[in-house]
């Protein structure tokens, strides 16, 4: 599937084939509507050449014009360590850096970057600690355990959500769909995800996770969709957890996303959604401006004010 985004990258032309659902011709907000704006979910770039080459410079130009046409004034990136420097300097204090984990067989998900020294698949957790005391990594995310179909209260995870919660940063989990057909050869990805678990994504799994370490704070990404239940039971039972939009703003049909979100804001949680644009931002904004179950207030705390008091941006306000 062909894109028209403004930001032309291999990445985002991988992770389009990966779900594949919908146009992803980039949509601009009219002006009048624009209100400020945080991304909680920007990947950083994973195609293949050099950090610093021409195309990665063409990229950060864009990805900030973008966020500039667009009002986003903060994002979280998702991604890996070698990318985070070049695009804190593209943008300095437009973001915050969260470290993509586990990889499988040492690559990257989806686009088959390596991801840790020695091949690994998860990083060292003495580096790890390192790297957040010095203030390179602010958080955890995404983290994808479903992709090599372990469960998010494996003990083989519990010594970074200790970690997490030691250090007060957030762990923002991919619960929920991955691309279709996931642990098949017929993944539109090209890097594929066999041992991908859909049973891995259920967000009840996170409740051992979180009665464990009950100051943690946890994002769902991608809300868990579709297990709304099991999403708003979390929600209810658990203070800690927000969700994103991420992905299903253009992954799935628009009738089903907004059947989900507003499932999520009568059950009463429109005050721990976040606006995540996994891609192709400017349809994610337009699909919250237009929902029209949404109040303005609504619309501004899912768009800006939930994300500030999770992720607590004291400055932000300040953009």
């Amino acid at each position: 599937m062909k894109t028209r985004l403004v930001i032309i990258v291999l990445f985002l032309s991988a992770f389009y084939k990966c779900y594949g659902q919908v146009d992803s011709t980039h949509v601009k907000v009219q002006a009048e509507e624009r209100i400020k704006v945080i991304d909680v979910h920007i990947h950083a770039p994973l195609g293949p050449g050099d950090v610093e080459d021409n195309s990665m410079q063409k990229q950060k130009i864009e990805l900030v014009r973008e966020m500039d046409s667009l009002n986003i004034v903060f994002g979280v990136l998702n991604g890996l360590p070698e990318f985070f420097d070049p695009w804190n300097k593209a943008a300095p204090g437009r973001f915050v850096n969260y470290i993509l984990f586990p990889c499988i067989n040492g690559k990257a998900p989806s686009f088959a970057r390596d991801c840790f020294p020695g091949g690994k698949s998860f990083p060292d957790i003495k580096w790890l600690e390192n790297e957040i005391k010095k203030g390179k990594i602010h958080g955890l995310g995404e983290f994808i355990p479903e992709y090599i179909g372990m469960n998010p209260n494996d003990k083989k995870l519990e010594p970074y959500w200790s970690l997490a919660e030691k250090y007060d940063i957030p762990v923002a989990i991919h619960m929920g769909l991955g691309p279709p057909d996931a642990a098949y050869p017929s993944n539109p990805c090209p890097y594929k995800s066999p041992n991908f678990r859909v049973a891995a994504g259920n967000p009840l799994l996170l409740e051992d996770v979180l009665l464990k370490h009950k100051k943690l704070r946890v994002w769902v990404m991608h809300a868990g969709w579709p297990m709304i239940d099991e999403m708003i039971y979390i929600l209810y039972a658990h203070p800690n957890v927000y969700v994103d939009t991420g992905v299903l703003q253009w992954a799935i049909p628009r009738k089903e996303y907004y059947y989900y979100l507003q499932r999520l804001v009568e059950a009463g949680y429109s005050n721990r959604i976040m606006f995540g644009s996994d891609g192709n931002p400017g349809e994610g904004i337009k699909a919250i401006l237009e929902a029209n179950f949404l109040t303005d207030k609504q619309k501004q705390n899912i768009l800006y004010n939930n994300a500030v008091r999770f992720l607590k941006l004291k400055l932000i306000n300040n953009q």
